[in-house]
C-alpha cells in the first residue's frame, strides 16, 4: 500500500497473488479492495466473466461481507442475518450470472413477516449493488425485483403495532418502578430516566466519572453485545464521552447506591476493579462465564427485564429501555424546556438533519450547566411523586 503524488492510493497484491494492483481515491477504498481480493483468492473465485460471474452467490456473499469494513456490533448483526435469513434462500445456490430478480422476491417472502424481513431486505439491496459494481452481475437484481412493493406491504402491517412512538406518563413510570424488586435495578431505571441516557451508556457509568454533589457525570463506556458477548465502545455520538446531568435528587440516590455497594463489597471480598456504578449481583440463575462481583450489568438482561416488567403491568410497549429517552424528551417539551437544552441534555448532534427535521436557526441555540441541571431537577419532579422520592431514599 502506498500513496501516489496525486493523493491517490496504490493497493498492490503480494507476489503469491499475482502482484496485481489497483489505484483508489482513498486509503479506505484501497484497503477494502485488498480485503475483497484476498477473500476472492481464499474462496477460489475467478475474475468476473463478460456476462456475469459463474461463482456461486453463497461464496460471493462472504467476499462482500469481508470487504465491508464494519463496526464490531454491525458485523455481528450482518453475519447472523446472512446465515439465518440469506443463505437458506434458493438463490444462493445459483451462479451470479444465472440469478433473476424474481429470486430476490422469493428470498424475501421466505423471511419472517416482521422487522426481520425489512432488515434482511437492506442486506440484499447492499449485496446486489456490490455485485453490479464489481461486474459479478450485469444489472442490479434488487432494483429490478418487486422488493419495494413487498416491503411497503410489510411496513403497513407493522407500523400500527410499533412501540417506537410510545412514551410513558409519570404515573406509568412510577408503577414500573414500584414493581422493580431489585434495588440495583431500581436505581438504574431512575438514573436512566433522569439522565435520558442510552442503555449502554448508563450501564457503563463508573464512579470516578460521577460527581454526585454537582449532579452530573461523564458517560464514556457504552456497553453493548456482539456475537453473544459483551463489548465496550465509546459513546456513539462521535466516539467521544459526553457530559450528562441528573440533578440533586439523583445525586442522593447514587450516593446511597455507593454506600450500599461498599457494604456489599466488604461482604463478598473479591471485586471487579473497573468501579462500575451499577454492579451485577450473583443469583442462582447467574450463568455468565467468568462472573466476578462488581462487574457491570448485562445489556441483554437489562432489556429483557424492562420488557418483562412492562408486560406484567400492562404498560404501553416502549422501544426497550431506549423508550425512557423519548419519555424524557416528551415531558421536557411539554414542560416548556427549550429545544437547545433538550438537544444538549440528550447528547444529540448539532448537525442539520438532512431530512429537514432541524432548522438552521435552531443550530445557533446554546445551553449552559445551570439550565441543564435545572432541566434534570424539573423532570425528576415530574417523573417521581414526592412519596416515591422519599421511598427511594429510605430503601
Amino acid at each position: 500500500m502506498s500513496q501516489r503524488g496525486d493523493d491517490k492510493w496504490l493497493a498492490q497484491l503480494p507476489p503469491s497473488m499475482g502482484r496485481r494492483g489497483k489505484i483508489k481515491p482513498s486509503e479506505e477504498e484501497a484497503w477494502q479492495w485488498l480485503r475483497e481480493e484476498h477473500a476472492r483468492a481464499t474462496l477460489g473465485i475467478r475474475e468476473p466473466e463478460e456476462h456475469g460471474s459463474s461463482a456461486l452467490l453463497r461464496d460471493l456473499v462472504w467476499v462482500w461481507y469481508e470487504g465491508a469494513s464494519l463496526a464490531e456490533t454491525t458485523a455481528s448483526d450482518w453475519k447472523y442475518r446472512i446465515k439465518a435469513e440469506m443463505l437458506p434462500a434458493p438463490i444462493m445456490d445459483k451462479a451470479a450470472k444465472d440469478a433473476k430478480p424474481m429470486d430476490i422476491d422469493q428470498a424475501l417472502q421466505l423471511t419472517p413477516e416482521n422487522w426481520t424481513r425489512i432488515h434482511t431486505a437492506n442486506l440484499w439491496r447492499r449485496f446486489c449493488e456490490w455485485l453490479e459494481a464489481n461486474d459479478f452481475t450485469t444489472r442490479n437484481l434488487y432494483a429490478r425485483s418487486d422488493a419495494k412493493r413487498i416491503l411497503a406491504v410489510q411496513r403497513a402491517k407493522l407500523e400500527p403495532k410499533e412501540a417506537v412512538e410510545n412514551t410513558w406518563t409519570p404515573e406509568e413510570f412510577a408503577a414500573f418502578l414500584a414493581h422493580e424488586g431489585d434495588p440495583v435495578m431500581r436505581d438504574y431505571w431512575v438514573t436512566a430516566a433522569a439522565t435520558a441516557g442510552r442503555r449502554g451508556e448508563v450501564i457503563g457509568m463508573r464512579w470516578p466519572l460521577v460527581d454526585t454533589e454537582g449532579g452530573w457525570c461523564w458517560l464514556e463506556d457504552n456497553v453493548t453485545t456482539a456475537d453473544g458477548r459483551e463489548v465496550r465502545r465509546d459513546s456513539p455520538k462521535g466516539y467521544r464521552r459526553r457530559k450528562a446531568y441528573f440533578g440533586r435528587f439523583i445525586g442522593l440516590v447514587l450516593e446511597k447506591r455507593r454506600q450500599e455497594q461498599e457494604a456489599y463489597r466488604q461482604i463478598v471480598g473479591d471485586w471487579d476493579p473497573s468501579e462500575w456504578v451499577f454492579d451485577r449481583r450473583k443469583t442462582r440463575f447467574t450463568r455468565a462465564p467468568g462472573f466476578r462481583h462488581g462487574m457491570h450489568l448485562s445489556p441483554s438482561t437489562v432489556t429483557s427485564r424492562f420488557s418483562r416488567h412492562a408486560r406484567e403491568l400492562g404498560l404501553p410497549p416502549l422501544a426497550g429501555p431506549h423508550g425512557l429517552r423519548r419519555t424524557w424528551n416528551t415531558l421536557a417539551e411539554e414542560d416548556g424546556i427549550r429545544f437547545s437544552v433538550r438537544r444538549d441534555f440528550m447528547g444529540h448532534s448539532k448537525k442539520r438533519d438532512p431530512r429537514g427535521g432541524t432548522s438552521v436557526t435552531s443550530l445557533y441555540g446554546k445551553s449552559n450547566d445551570r439550565e441543564l441541571l435545572s432541566a434534570a431537577d424539573r423532570i425528576v419532579q415530574l417523573l417521581l411523586p414526592e412519596s416515591m422520592r422519599e421511598e427511594l431514599l429510605a430503601i
